[in-house]
Protein backbone atom coordinates (compact mmCIF):
# COMPACT_ATOMS: atom_id res chain seq x y z
CA UNK A 1 0.00 0.00 0.00
CA UNK A 2 1.52 3.05 -0.95
CA UNK A 3 1.99 5.56 2.28
CA UNK A 4 0.38 9.32 2.41
CA UNK A 5 2.65 11.77 1.56
CA UNK A 6 2.60 14.87 3.49
CA UNK A 7 2.63 17.57 0.78
CA UNK A 8 0.44 19.13 -1.15
CA UNK A 9 -0.66 16.45 -3.82
CA UNK A 10 -3.10 16.88 -6.18
CA UNK A 11 -4.94 14.01 -4.63
CA UNK A 12 -4.38 11.43 -2.11
CA UNK A 13 -3.38 7.68 -2.12
CA UNK A 14 -5.14 4.99 -0.64
CA UNK A 15 -3.35 4.23 2.38
CA UNK A 16 -3.44 1.95 5.62
CA UNK A 17 -1.23 3.25 8.69
CA UNK A 18 -1.52 4.70 12.11
CA UNK A 19 -1.23 8.53 11.82
CA UNK A 20 -2.31 12.20 11.48
CA UNK A 21 -2.65 13.48 7.46
CA UNK A 22 -2.40 17.20 7.75
CA UNK A 23 -2.81 17.58 4.08
CA UNK A 24 -6.25 15.83 4.37
CA UNK A 25 -7.18 16.38 8.26
CA UNK A 26 -7.90 12.76 8.68
CA UNK A 27 -6.46 10.01 10.88
CA UNK A 28 -6.31 6.73 9.70
CA UNK A 29 -6.20 3.20 11.79
CA UNK A 30 -5.41 0.14 9.46
CA UNK A 31 -8.11 1.53 6.86
CA UNK A 32 -8.49 3.02 3.53
CA UNK A 33 -9.84 6.41 2.54
CA UNK A 34 -10.88 7.12 -0.88
CA UNK A 35 -8.56 8.91 -3.66
CA UNK A 36 -9.05 12.69 -4.57
CA UNK A 37 -9.15 13.68 -7.85
CA UNK A 38 -8.17 16.93 -9.76
CA UNK A 39 -10.97 20.00 -9.13
CA UNK A 40 -10.33 21.78 -12.47
CA UNK A 41 -11.47 25.30 -13.72
CA UNK A 42 -11.81 26.05 -16.90
CA UNK A 43 -11.19 30.08 -17.59
CA UNK A 44 -12.85 30.48 -21.10
CA UNK A 45 -15.33 28.06 -22.99
CA UNK A 46 -15.08 28.63 -26.02
CA UNK A 47 -13.85 25.76 -28.97
CA UNK A 48 -10.60 24.83 -26.72
CA UNK A 49 -12.31 25.09 -23.38
CA UNK A 50 -14.73 22.74 -24.50
CA UNK A 51 -12.12 20.48 -25.96
CA UNK A 52 -10.24 20.35 -22.27
CA UNK A 53 -13.93 20.23 -20.72
CA UNK A 54 -14.33 17.04 -23.09
CA UNK A 55 -10.66 15.40 -22.16
CA UNK A 56 -11.67 15.75 -18.73
CA UNK A 57 -14.61 14.35 -18.74
CA UNK A 58 -12.87 11.21 -20.63
CA UNK A 59 -10.24 10.59 -18.23
CA UNK A 60 -12.41 11.29 -14.57
CA UNK A 61 -13.47 7.72 -14.56
CA UNK A 62 -9.84 6.68 -14.35
CA UNK A 63 -8.38 9.23 -12.66
CA UNK A 64 -11.53 10.80 -10.49
CA UNK A 65 -10.80 14.22 -12.01
CA UNK A 66 -13.87 16.80 -12.45
CA UNK A 67 -14.62 19.83 -13.50
CA UNK A 68 -15.80 21.63 -10.24
CA UNK A 69 -15.77 25.51 -11.94
CA UNK A 70 -16.79 27.11 -15.12
CA UNK A 71 -15.88 31.24 -16.51
CA UNK A 72 -16.97 32.92 -19.35
CA UNK A 73 -18.86 35.80 -20.85
CA UNK A 74 -21.37 35.11 -22.08
CA UNK A 75 -23.48 32.66 -20.67
CA UNK A 76 -23.78 31.06 -23.74
CA UNK A 77 -20.54 29.93 -23.68
CA UNK A 78 -20.49 28.58 -20.27
CA UNK A 79 -23.73 27.08 -20.43
CA UNK A 80 -21.73 25.01 -23.89
CA UNK A 81 -19.60 24.02 -21.49
CA UNK A 82 -22.19 23.40 -18.97
CA UNK A 83 -23.47 20.95 -21.03
CA UNK A 84 -20.76 18.60 -21.59
CA UNK A 85 -20.35 17.63 -18.04
CA UNK A 86 -21.74 14.61 -16.31
CA UNK A 87 -21.58 16.39 -12.80
CA UNK A 88 -22.78 20.51 -12.96
CA UNK A 89 -19.86 22.86 -12.16
CA UNK A 90 -19.94 26.16 -10.58
CA UNK A 91 -20.34 28.91 -13.47
CA UNK A 92 -19.18 32.37 -12.96
CA UNK A 93 -19.29 34.98 -15.00
CA UNK A 94 -15.81 36.28 -14.81
CA UNK A 95 -12.48 34.46 -13.87
CA UNK A 96 -11.84 36.85 -10.95
CA UNK A 97 -14.76 34.99 -9.05
CA UNK A 98 -13.70 31.68 -9.81
CA UNK A 99 -10.61 32.31 -8.83
CA UNK A 100 -11.88 33.69 -5.39
CA UNK A 101 -13.91 30.89 -4.75
CA UNK A 102 -10.87 28.39 -4.38
CA UNK A 103 -12.32 25.53 -5.56
CA UNK A 104 -10.10 23.93 -8.14
CA UNK A 105 -6.54 22.43 -8.21
CA UNK A 106 -5.66 23.04 -11.58
CA UNK A 107 -6.59 25.65 -13.81
CA UNK A 108 -7.25 25.41 -17.92
CA UNK A 109 -6.89 28.91 -19.39
CA UNK A 110 -8.91 28.62 -22.77
CA UNK A 111 -9.71 32.68 -23.27
CA UNK A 112 -8.85 34.47 -26.41
CA UNK A 113 -5.40 34.93 -26.93
CA UNK A 114 -5.37 38.57 -26.51
CA UNK A 115 -6.26 38.34 -22.82
CA UNK A 116 -4.03 35.17 -22.11
CA UNK A 117 -1.48 37.90 -20.12
CA UNK A 118 -4.29 39.13 -17.46
CA UNK A 119 -5.99 36.09 -16.94
CA UNK A 120 -2.55 34.54 -16.16
CA UNK A 121 -1.58 37.55 -14.09
CA UNK A 122 -4.29 37.13 -12.20
CA UNK A 123 -4.14 33.26 -11.95
CA UNK A 124 -0.94 33.33 -10.93
CA UNK A 125 -1.79 34.38 -7.18
CA UNK A 126 -3.84 31.14 -6.99
CA UNK A 127 -2.92 28.36 -4.91
CA UNK A 128 -3.26 25.92 -8.66
CA UNK A 129 -1.64 24.57 -11.21
CA UNK A 130 -2.27 26.36 -14.46
CA UNK A 131 -2.51 25.01 -18.29
CA UNK A 132 -2.56 28.28 -20.42
CA UNK A 133 -3.64 27.45 -24.36
CA UNK A 134 -1.58 28.49 -26.76
CA UNK A 135 0.15 30.77 -27.53
CA UNK A 136 1.40 32.26 -23.84
CA UNK A 137 0.87 35.79 -25.11
CA UNK A 138 0.65 37.47 -27.87
CA UNK A 139 3.75 39.80 -27.01
CA UNK A 140 7.16 38.75 -26.38
CA UNK A 141 7.75 41.02 -23.35
CA UNK A 142 4.68 40.02 -21.88
CA UNK A 143 5.57 36.28 -22.28
CA UNK A 144 8.79 36.93 -20.15
CA UNK A 145 7.35 38.48 -17.65
CA UNK A 146 4.77 35.80 -17.21
CA UNK A 147 7.63 32.99 -17.38
CA UNK A 148 9.21 35.05 -14.50
CA UNK A 149 6.26 35.52 -11.65
CA UNK A 150 5.67 31.60 -12.91
CA UNK A 151 9.49 30.50 -11.42
CA UNK A 152 8.20 32.11 -8.47
CA UNK A 153 5.53 29.80 -7.39
CA UNK A 154 5.39 25.91 -5.99
CA UNK A 155 2.37 25.36 -8.82
CA UNK A 156 3.14 23.98 -12.03
CA UNK A 157 2.30 26.95 -14.92
CA UNK A 158 2.60 25.40 -18.33
CA UNK A 159 1.19 26.14 -21.97
CA UNK A 160 0.50 24.21 -24.43
CA UNK A 161 -2.56 22.62 -26.48
CA UNK A 162 -4.48 19.37 -26.17
CA UNK A 163 -1.53 18.05 -28.20
CA UNK A 164 1.92 19.74 -27.39
CA UNK A 165 2.69 21.38 -23.70
CA UNK A 166 5.66 22.90 -22.74
CA UNK A 167 7.05 24.10 -19.68
CA UNK A 168 7.21 27.73 -18.41
CA UNK A 169 9.67 26.96 -15.76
Amino acid sequence: MAQCPDTRALRHHAHACDRVHPHCGGRESGTHHMARGIRYGIIGCGSMGREHIENIENIKMIEGCVVTAIADDPAASRDAGQALLSVPASLFDNHHDLLAANICDALVIATPNHTHRTVLMDALAADAHILAEKPLCTRIDDCLELVQAARARAKMVWSGSHMNTAACR
